[in-house]
């Protein structure tokens, strides 16, 4: 430690003026882009069963349709009921063509009365005849349109509580740091020992190092997605080296367990 030198940005005087720093910023968009890709079509795709189910039960007119065939699906380990018909608008009879060929996933109970050649009720909008469904016991204004989204809804709410949860993690990771970085006292470390890691960017290192606090307590901690002595991809070899040379720890001066391997991935001195 005799060649051990403090960072020019650690020699200012407390409080520090800290930042959120460029990894930070990028893992936060990173996490907010990935997952609006996944609900944003989610939710436009729910948004237009619901409206189309809206539409049916509240203006959509009834006729008789043929069923033409029947045939299951597996989706999930679950089975999907798919019927087949066909129907005439009331504004089509006589016209030629006038069948409109559709298609329906139903219930259980109702892919059971659906047996081709058989005649059944079908709701239709008169607007946009590609929106109808077997209307069975008259089941298409008995039901909630609500109900035909739940799963969706779920499904978003389920995407943005994980976002959250990461984002909160990367906040909270942030908020500790910036208060080392803004208070803490700066030492010199040692490398102890270097793990390789596998992940899903590829290797990298977890770090173990040791210093002494204030009260010359030999104190241990590590660093995790310290990139690898042989990865070759570009900046990784100068990102490593902000780590391992001159290794620098700055900790808490009134709890030294709290402490990081300098620089700090979340925040940074300006």
């Amino acid at each position: 430690m005799d060649d051990w030198s403090l960072p020019a940005d650690l020699s200012k005087p407390t409080p520090r003026k800290v930042g959120m720093s460029g990894t930070f910023k990028g893992t936060v968009v990173l996490i907010v882009g990935l997952f609006a890709t996944l609900v944003l079509p989610i939710s436009a795709i729910g948004y237009s069963v619901f409206h189309k189910a809206e539409v049916l039960k509240d203006r959509g007119v009834e006729v008789a349709g043929v069923v033409e065939r029947t045939y299951t699906t597996i989706s999930r380990k679950a089975y999907q009921y798919h019927v087949v018909y066909t129907f005439t608008p009331k504004g089509l009879a006589g016209a030629a063509p006038s069948a409109i060929r559709a298609e329906a996933v139903v219930s259980s109970t109702d892919f059971q009365k659906a047996s081709p050649g058989r005649r059944l009720p079908i709701m239709y909008d008169p607007s946009d005849l590609s929106n109808s469904r077997p209307n069975i016991a008259d089941e298409v204004r008995k039901a909630e349109p609500f109900d035909v989204v739940k799963l969706t809804l779920l499904a978003v709410l389920g995407f943005v509580s994980v976002a959250l949860l990461l984002c909160s993690f990367r906040i909270v990771r942030y908020f500790r740091d910036s208060a080392i970085l803004r208070w803490g006292q700066a030492v010199p470390a040692t490398i102890v020992r270097e793990e390789e890691q596998t992940t899903r960017g590829g290797p990298t290192s977890k770090v173990t190092y040791r210093f002494k606090d204030a009260t010359g307590k030999l104190v241990e901690g590590s660093q995790k997605y310290v990139p690898t002595a042989t990865d070759s991809r570009p900046g990784f070899s100068a990102h490593r080296m902000k780590f391992m040379f001159n290794p620098t720890v700055v900790f808490d001066p009134k709890d030294s367990a709290r402490n990081i391997l300098y620089p700090s991935t979340s925040a940074e001195l300006r």
